[in-house]
């Protein structure tokens, strides 16, 4: 930010995979110098590394550590040999609570073959409960979802929590995009920070005001990427 002369509200930082827990350490680690970022962006991402391990399967078909996860004395000698946990869903409920200002969007794909989208579903519930005091029991929580989600067909939903004008967490559940061909993947990463920019209402003008788009001079808002290449 320092270098680039570009502020922190101008900015969206976006972590994809293991690159979410990056991401997570990076905006918490400003969240308590009381720095908000314009948006953060988590593409299938995860609660916690020993929950990843005990649920990973090769390709999504050999789950080679399952046996871990269906008892808790093994879950606990698993995780007692990992060294950092990268624990995104703690990490993820902190920000929630310090920042004053967040936009928060978590993606993930019903047919990944690595991380289930179960541990995105996890990572939304600890943001909306960090958003009250005293937290949620599971029913109330599935209920207010409940209330707040948009059916897209095919499998695929958004919810939206909303515990502000200034804090809003958008969690996005598509059907597919286990093996999108390059241009529909560039082309949905384009259209998320193309909905943040508008939640945002950040000026997309080249020149500074919001004619930009209507003479086609388009800009992104800074974006800062962690993960894996993009496919």
């Amino acid at each position: 930010m320092q270098v680039a002369q570009v502020p922190p509200e101008r900015i969206v930082i976006v972590g994809q995979s293991l690159g979410t827990a990056v991401t997570s350490a990076v905006v918490e680690h400003f969240a308590e110098k009381g720095m908000d970022f314009a948006g953060v962006v988590l593409v299938a991402g995860f609660t916690s590394i020993p929950n990843l391990l005990t649920g990973y399967s090769i390709l999504g078909y050999i789950p080679i550590l399952s046996p871990f996860g269906t008892h808790p004395a093994l879950q606990r000698l698993l995780a007692s040999y990992v060294v950092d946990e990268w624990p995104s869903v703690t990490r993820i409920a902190n920000i929630v609570r310090q920042s004053k200002k967040l936009r928060l969007f978590i993606i993930h794909s019903k047919d990944d073959p690595e991380i289930p989208w179960s541990h995105s579903e996890g990572l939304f519930a600890a943001a909306a409960n960090a958003t009250t005091d005293g937290g949620m029991d599971t029913d109330l929580f599935q209920k207010m979802k409940a209330r707040s989600t948009t059916a897209m067909g095919d499998g695929s939903f958004i919810s939206t929590w909303k515990a502000s004008s200034d804090k809003i967490i958008r969690e996005e559940i598509v059907g597919h995009g286990r093996k999108l061909p390059p241009a529909t993947f560039h082309t949905r990463w384009s259209l998320t920070i193309y909905r943040t920019q508008q939640d945002l209402d950040l000026c997309t003008c080249c020149s500074g005001c919001s004619e930009g788009l209507r003479y086609g001079r388009w800009r992104y808002p800074t974006a800062m990427r962690v993960g894996r290449p993009m496919r």
